[in-house]
């Protein structure tokens, strides 16, 4: 048709390849498979063009893998996803070798609506390059992978759950799902935009690739690592573009033993009136970051992350560097909630309810026994650095950390003569300014 082809499968497993099927060289309007364990090279449900406004694919059956023509370049290496058609840039001092793929898969809306239905009980696989998986760019995007197996998402960029002036939605229903890319998903949101990823129940893993144990996988350098990690901006993160506002980053999850792992700003991050957050809910979790993580604000930007039940572990993996844990810098707010459970952190360089330079930063938590492992200051501080005579000094700068519950909690390395220990209350203002205040309390 005009708006793309229609296509229409039985319940035999089947391969939907340009090369074998004609009339699936162009866009799709609907592609509907009553079942079978199918193999889709084509980019359903993502539209390609003003014509094709509109791309919906529905899958009811089988164990189907989605992913695309791979052509190779010789720039993927081992470590990265294969190229297609399009291959990937020259590293430079900016990025690595990032694919330079512009084609929408997978869930995507540009300019449109681009849907994908997967129901059954199978063992889902999802792969592409940049933009796909639940992603909107002036349009909506959404992946709905309701089978009971296990799924797993591979992307490079913008996707699982990502927007640019639209809305990005990926949606799991049961499993222990697998969720890797290198930057900007996870529910990610930009340029009033919003992200989600939203996942209902099963042990799953939530990696943001790091590139820390090998440098071949750094696309995206951070400043914040000295080059030496991605700059993720995945898990839960709103951050503008240019001079462009943030918009909504989430990452949701209801239940199950999950693993976050990723490198820089990430893990319910906001930058730039851009707002991000990481719900958890129930089960035994570990948590793991580098910079500006776990409840971190930046630049007018907030961030929140919250997590209901289970025994957490944070960062006990490498020591965590740069801002996180309830930590906000300039203008910003950043607040990290952890209820029930025994959870043992490890906070940054600072981290644990921090404020800086008008901004504020909560780490509130309930249940214990915890260990808190201090081991760069933090815990409740303020810090202003600008000067008494700057326009931030008539904000508040405020920095709380509280822990609470009747079990005994333990303080690892604390700040010399604080008197950070159980049951205690401590003060770290800044002194240069009135409206700056760093408390912690442990009742």
């Amino acid at each position: 048709t005009p708006a793309g082809a229609i296509v229409i499968g039985d319940a035999a497993d089947r391969v939907y390849d340009p090369a074998d099927i004609a009339g699936l060289d162009g866009p799709t309007a609907l592609v509907l498979a009553i079942g079978g364990d199918n193999t889709y090279k084509i980019p359903v449900g993502a539209n390609q063009s003003l014509a094709n406004a509109i791309s919906l694919a529905v899958d009811l059956d089988g164990h189907d893998t989605y992913t695309y023509e791979k052509v190779g370049d010789s720039l993927d290496g081992d470590s990265l996803l294969v190229s297609d058609e399009a291959g990937r840039r020259a590293p430079d001092a900016d990025f690595g070798a990032v694919s330079l793929s512009e084609t929408a898969r997978q869930g995507v809306g540009r300019l449109g609506i681009g849907l994908i239905f997967n129901r059954g009980n199978g063992n889902n696989t999802y792969e592409t390059l940049r933009l796909g998986q639940g992603a909107g760019v002036l349009g909506v995007g959404a992946l709905f992978d309701q089978s009971s197996g296990n799924s797993s998402f591979q992307a490079e960029a913008f996707a699982q759950g990502a927007a640019l002036y639209g809305l990005g939605l990926l949606a799991s229903a049961d499993g222990d799902n697998t969720y890797r890319l290198w930057h900007a998903g996870q529910g990610f949101g930009t340029a009033s935009g919003a992200g989600v990823l939203y996942d209902r129940q099963g042990h799953d893993q939530y990696l943001a690739v790091t590139g820390l144990t090998d440098s071949t996988q750094i696309l995206y350098p951070s400043s914040s690592d000295g080059g030496n990690a991605n700059r993720n901006l995945a898990q839960g993160v709103g951050s503008g573009a240019g001079d462009l506002a943030g918009g909504l980053g989430i990452l949701r999850d209801f239940d199950g033993n999950d693993t976050y792992d990723a490198a820089s700003f990430v893990q319910g991050f906001g930058h730039t009136v851009g707002v991000g957050l990481l719900a958890d809910a129930g089960g035994d979790d570990h948590y793991q970051g580098r910079s500006y993580i776990q409840g971190a604000g930046l630049d007018g930007g907030a961030g929140l992350l919250l997590d209901t039940g289970g025994d957490d572990v944070f960062n006990q993996d490498a020591i965590p560097n740069q801002l996180g844990q309830g930590a906000a810098n300039t203008l910003a707010w950043g607040a990290m909630i952890v209820e029930g459970g025994v959870n043992d952190v490890r906070f940054s360089l600072p981290g644990g309810g921090v404020g800086i330079d008008g901004a504020m930063g909560f780490a509130l938590f309930d249940g214990g026994p915890n260990v808190h492992d201090n081991i760069g200051g933090g815990l409740g501080l303020s810090s202003f650095n600008p000067g008494p005579t700057s326009p931030l000094a008539t904000a508040w700068t405020l920095g709380v950390f509280v822990q609470t519950g009747a079990q005994q909690d333990s303080y690892n390395h604390p700040v010399d003569g604080l008197g950070v220990e159980d049951d205690s209350i401590w003060r770290q203002d800044d002194d240069d300014i009135d409206r700056a205040l760093g408390v912690g309390v442990d009742q």
